[in-house]
């Protein structure tokens, strides 16, 4: 099961960074962490590969793209590992 998100994770963060607007690998990352507690870390790698987009292209879309890939997975791990 953690094999199969962190490479769902991964799928959906290439796709993103082609142009997606909605980071769905915020979830992946999150349903990740939450079958494994070590998969927090591909979570931290995937949002500074995140941070490194928006700071080499310096736009808004990527900029707006890290804040919404930080809160979506702030706010699903963060519900969990409270409610945990």
């Amino acid at each position: 099961m953690a094999a199969a998100l962190l490479t769902l994770t991964v799928y959906l963060f290439l796709q993103e960074s082609r142009g997606s607007r909605v980071p769905w690998s915020a979830l992946a990352a999150t349903a990740a962490a939450m079958t494994r507690p070590e998969m927090v870390l591909v979570a931290a790698v995937t949002g500074a590969f995140t941070l490194r987009d928006a700071a080499e292209r310096r736009d808004g879309a990527s900029v707006r793209r890290l804040v919404l890939w930080a809160a979506m997975f702030a706010a699903t791990y963060g519900a969990y590992f409270a409610w945990r």
